[in-house]
């Protein structure tokens, strides 16, 4: 009689046959407790969400800290409300673990005490921001708002229109990136005030008319509460 084939068993938990692993099986049960836990306890505290730099700039980095209990058995936090869709990552202090979610962009990190800390901001990431946490004894949700700034860049004048006529309307615009920006406008350092013919609009100046004396070097200066940038720009008058 012929030697009957061994019987090939099915891979077990923990063996390395078997690609899904119990840490990675009880993250994930972690994760969907989580999420019931903390729309189901009746001991929800609020807490606040401290955020460091208070005015974080486009291309820079921010942190978000949430306060209340230190120690946490689980935080998830969430772009906008808490919802599955919008979960950024779910964070394990010990032994420390980071499971991303569909809000993750590679550019967020979990840190102590559940912080997010954002590196390479972009204007998209303003925003709502939601943290939940499980600590001993019920649960601790969070909220914050943070608006990404943007520096002033890239200041430019035009004119029209384009060659300046003598007696003929002209208009000087002024415009620029950045985040709230004001402009003020100067003829060879003096600063230029509406005035006769000359009248100052939010980003522009208009000559009405424009004469020859009207001739000259102008700068825009664009201006916002953390940074400043100017252009200049040489009228001709024909």
């Amino acid at each position: 009689m012929g030697r009957r084939p061994e019987e090939r068993r099915a891979p077990t938990w923990g063996s390395p046959e078997r690609k899904t692993s119990w840490p990675a099986a009880l993250l994930t049960a972690a994760i969907l407790s989580s999420c019931f836990l903390l729309t189901q306890t009746q001991t929800l505290e609020t807490i606040p969400v401290r955020m460091g730099p208070s005015h974080p700039l486009k291309g820079g980095n921010i942190t978000l800290t949430p306060e209340g209990k230190p120690n946490f058995i689980i935080c998830n936090w969430y772009r906008g409300e808490q919802a599955e869709a919008n979960r950024i990552f779910t964070y394990i202090p010990t032994p420390p673990e980071q499971q991303n979610g569909p809000k993750f962009t590679w550019r967020e990190t979990a840190g102590p005490g559940c912080s997010l800390h954002i590196r390479n901001l972009t204007m998209n990431d303003s925003g709502n921001y939601t943290v939940g946490k499980i600590v001993s004894g019920g649960s601790e949700a969070g909220r914050i708002h943070i608006e990404v700034l943007e520096k002033v860049s890239n200041v430019i004048i035009t004119s029209q229109p384009n060659k300046a006529i003598e007696n003929q309307l002209v208009v000087l615009d002024c415009s620029s990136a950045g985040s709230d920006v004001s402009y003020t406008w100067a003829k060879e350092d003096q600063i230029l005030e509406s005035e006769g013919r000359i009248t100052l609009g939010y980003n522009t100046l208009t000559f009405s008319p424009v004469i020859r004396n009207d001739a000259g070097s102008y700068t825009c200066s664009g201006n916002n509460s953390f940074s400043t940038s100017n252009v200049t720009y040489q009228l001709d008058v024909f």
